[in-house]
Parts: structure tokens; C-alpha cells; sequence
């Protein structure tokens, strides 16, 4: 590479290792026209997964959602057909809870979108829009993880009993 002086640029070889497996210490070349420097050698930058849960109910899962202070994960999942969840899973425990299904929610397996929102007026909103004509929302008061109701709206309708300018957290 024909740099022109003073310029900077850097030479780092790719590792063969997959994504997520530790590598060895690696020379990362630093360049410059002239006069030639090579920093000391550093490591790579790393991927670490980790599978916290694998449940067999997530198998057709649809959506995936956490929730913002990292206590649970949310899955929306679907038989294929129009039947549909909404479960919840307590990371702490890793116990998985149902919260809601295709009888409470009647368009959850059209869910397009899971959105948390923290109200001035109600607590912690879980909306999910399926793309119809209505928006649900569970409504934790306390944001302790528990949702105590379900709120079917129509679109028109949210957008009057939650307006934005009374979120304390939007997206």
C-alpha cells in the first residue's frame, strides 16, 4: 500500500479461528510511511457466547425481546399455524412462564415488534403492534417483572392513552 507521507494506516492479519474462540496473541502492525513503528503485541478482539437457556418451547420462536434491567427474556412463539405465546424467562431462576397466548392476545402470532416503554402514569409498558388494526400492552406497575394486566387497544386509540411526551424511556 502506497501511503502518502505522514499518513497512518494499520496492517492487522485475520485470525483463523472462529468468531468467539479465544486467540493467541496476534502482531498488529502499525505503519507509517516513514519512518517504519511496530507497537508491542495485542490481543485480537474476542467474542465470548454463552447460551444462558435452550428451552424446546423457543423452537419456533418468532420475536425475542430482554428486558432492559437484564431479569428476563421474552419469546413470542408460534406452532406454524395461528396459534401462538408470549413467555417469559426469569434469568435468575431460569424458570419460563406463560404469560400470554393466542385465546388473551388474538393476533400474537402476528407480532412484528416488542418494545418496552417506562410511563410517568402507568409503570413499565411491554407493547407489542402486530401490524393490525390493535396494539397490546402489559402493564407492570411496580417494573418488578410481574405484568398484571393486558391492555387491547386500537392503534388510534394507544397512541391517546400512552403518548409519547409521558414516557420517561423511549426507544
Amino acid at each position: 500500500m502506497q501511503a502518502p507521507q505522514g499518513a497512518y494506516y494499520t496492517d492487522c492479519a485475520p485470525s483463523s479461528q472462529a468468531i468467539g474462540t479465544p486467540s493467541e496473541l496476534a502482531k498488529t502492525v502499525l505503519k507509517m510511511y516513514r519512518p517504519y513503528v511496530q507497537p508491542d503485541l495485542r490481543l485480537q478482539p474476542s467474542v465470548t457466547r454463552t447460551v444462558i437457556s435452550s428451552p424446546s418451547e423457543w423452537e419456533n420462536a418468532e420475536l425475542l425481546a430482554a428486558d432492559p434491567e437484564g431479569r428476563f427474556v421474552l419469546s413470542i412463539t408460534t406452532d406454524g399455524a395461528e396459534a401462538a405465546k408470549l413467555n417469559q424467562l426469569n434469568l435468575a431462576t431460569g424458570s419460563l412462564t406463560e404469560l400470554a397466548n393466542s385465546s388473551s392476545i388474538p393476533d400474537l402470532a402476528y407480532a412484528r415488534e416488542i418494545m418496552f416503554l417506562d410511563s410517568v402514569e402507568v409503570g413499565r409498558l411491554l407493547t407489542i403492534r402486530t401490524g393490525g388494526l390493535y396494539t397490546y400492552c402489559l402493564i407492570d406497575k411496580e417494573n418488578d417483572g410481574i405484568f398484571e394486566t393486558i391492555d387491547s387497544l386500537p392503534v388510534l386509540e394507544y397512541e391517546e392513552k400512552y403518548p409519547w411526551h409521558s414516557m420517561t424511556k423511549q426507544p
